[in-house]
């Protein structure tokens, strides 16, 4: 649940009562019950699959793809476009050897973050990073203005392209 809802007490014990009550009539709340209640934090799932992304773990990245539930498509395309300018950020800053921790302080990550980010940055190419950010970019467009005959179809291939260049 702090997983999927981080550590806001308010926001958890928020969860827990839905929880409470869903579960009402049996023993104990599973992690089916959390799934199914809670559901999947979508910015989660776009750390995973940029995680997948930077180990080169192609098919999981894909299936990570299939966690993000249909009406976020849009949300996620704007999670994934800031969590590449990070990136790039983070790999400037690197290139001019900041330590890990001025990189974090100047980026605003939490402690928590700057490694997994810094990590991430070192193993993804520049190129491949700005090349996915303008395809995310046109992508959010088409879906914004123009449409999408099926947004969902056009999100995975748009991955699977991006990915197939990873």
């Amino acid at each position: 649940l702090r997983q999927l809802k981080g550590n806001n007490l308010r926001t958890l014990d928020g969860e827990m009562e839905k929880l409470s009550l869903y579960a009402a009539d049996r023993p104990g709340i599973t992690a089916a019950d959390v799934r199914e209640l809670v559901g999947r934090d979508i910015s989660a799932s776009i750390y995973d699959i940029i995680d997948a992304i930077s180990r080169k773990d192609r098919a999981r990245a894909i299936a990570l793809t299939f966690d993000i539930p249909k009406k976020e498509i849009g949300s996620s395309v704007g999670l994934f476009c800031w969590n590449l300018r990070l990136l790039l950020n983070v790999k400037e800053r690197q290139r001019s050897n900041y330590p890990a921790q001025k990189i974090g302080e100047e980026l605003g990550l939490r402690k928590f973050q700057v490694d997994r980010v810094v990590n991430q940055a070192r193993q993804i190419d520049s190129g491949w990073l700005k090349e996915a950010l303008s395809e995310f970019t046109a992508f959010d467009l088409k879906i914004k203005t123009s449409g999408a005959s099926d947004v969902f179809l056009s999100w995975q291939m748009l991955l699977v392209r991006l990915l197939a260049g990873a």
